[in-house]
C-alpha cells in the first residue's frame, strides 16, 4: 500500500440561489486535507464557472486562483470567500461554480486523492441584468429667458433607479 498521503477536498461551496448579472455576490468555499500526511509544497486551486452540470474545461470560464504556500496539515479546514460580478452581458441560466484543488498537479495525493480535486456547487441562475433607469431629476440655470444661438451654464441633476450601478 502507498505511504501517507494528503488529499485536499473541496468540501463545501456556496453561493447564493439568484444572482443580477452586473450585480456583485460572494462565493465562499472551503477545503479539508482529508489524507494521512501534511502539505508541505505550494499549490494552487482554481475557481471556475460554467453552464454544464458535468466538468467539461471547454466549457468552464476561470474566475480567480488562490495561490497556496503554507503547509496543510492533515484535518485542518481553510475557508475562502471572494466577491465576483458577472458582466451585464451574461446570459440568463443556469450555471455552476466549480473548484478545482491543486490545478496544476503540484502535489502527488495518491490515486484516490487525484480524483476528488474538482467539486462543484449547487445549481445557481443568473438573472439577466435589468435595463439602466436614468432620470433626470432637476435642471437650473441662472438665465430665466433663452434664445436660439445663445451660450449659457446651467447644472442638472441624474439618478440611477436601477439596481445595477453605473462603473
Amino acid at each position: 500500500s502507498p505511504g501517507p498521503v494528503p488529499d485536499m477536498y473541496t468540501s463545501e461551496i456556496l453561493v447564493p440561489d439568484t444572482v443580477i448579472a452586473g450585480s456583485e455576490f460572494n462565493i465562499e468555499f472551503q477545503v479539508v486535507n482529508q489524507g494521512t500526511k501534511t502539505v508541505l509544497s505550494p499549490w494552487n486551486d482554481r475557481v471556475f464557472f460554467s453552464f454544464d452540470p458535468v466538468w467539461n474545461p471547454d466549457f468552464a470560464v476561470a474566475l480567480t486562483t488562490v495561490e497556496q504556500d503554507n503547509p496543510f496539515i492533515q484535518g485542518d479546514i481553510r475557508n475562502f470567500s471572494f466577491r465576483h460580478i458577472f458582466g451585464t452581458n451574461t446570459v440568463e441560466n443556469i450555471y455552476y461554480i466549480y473548484v478545482v484543488s491543486d490545478i496544476d498537479g503540484q502535489v502527488y495525493e495518491g490515486v484516490a486523492g487525484e480524483l476528488n480535486n474538482i467539486q462543484r456547487s449547487a445549481a445557481f441562475y443568473i438573472k439577466e441584468s435589468p435595463p439602466i433607469d436614468l432620470r433626470l431629476d432637476t435642471v437650473t440655470s441662472s438665465i430665466t429667458a433663452f434664445y436660439s444661438g445663445q451660450t449659457f451654464a446651467f447644472e442638472y441633476e441624474v439618478s440611477n433607479n436601477s439596481i445595477i450601478p453605473l462603473s
